[in-house]
């Protein structure tokens, strides 16, 4: 899992994002040991100054994603996963918005005026 490396670009968008003062927070469906391994990872990518304890939430299944953004009155929501934005979009005034490439990303948060 550490060699996997981050997404090109995601870690400059994150940083763009909070720079733009968006605040910054990580959900992630992990079980507990894959929770210390994603914070390793965090953490050797050089993400663990953005992601810590106080803005990341482990949730134990992907539906929960929803509640987590429901909750925190998340505006947006980033993910990789369709079921997951659908989950959100339908449940939480979150709008949910589909991962495909950081390019694309900024180019679906700037059609909502998020600036970045």
């Amino acid at each position: 899992y550490l060699s996997s490396p981050p997404v090109p670009n995601a870690y400059q968008s994150i940083l763009d994002l909070a720079a733009a003062g968006h605040e910054i927070f990580g959900v992630s469906k992990a079980y507990p040991r894959n929770q210390v391994k994603t914070v390793k990872w965090l953490r050797t990518f050089g993400f663990d100054h953005i992601f810590q304890q106080s803005n990341t939430f482990f949730v134990l299944r992907r539906e929960d994603k929803a509640i987590v953004a429901n909750h925190m009155n998340l505006d947006f929501m980033i993910d990789d996963r369709q079921d997951i934005i659908d989950c959100i979009n339908t449940e939480t005034e979150c709008l949910g918005l589909l991962f495909t490439s950081w390019t694309d990303t900024m180019s679906q948060l700037a059609t909502h005026n998020v600036r970045v």
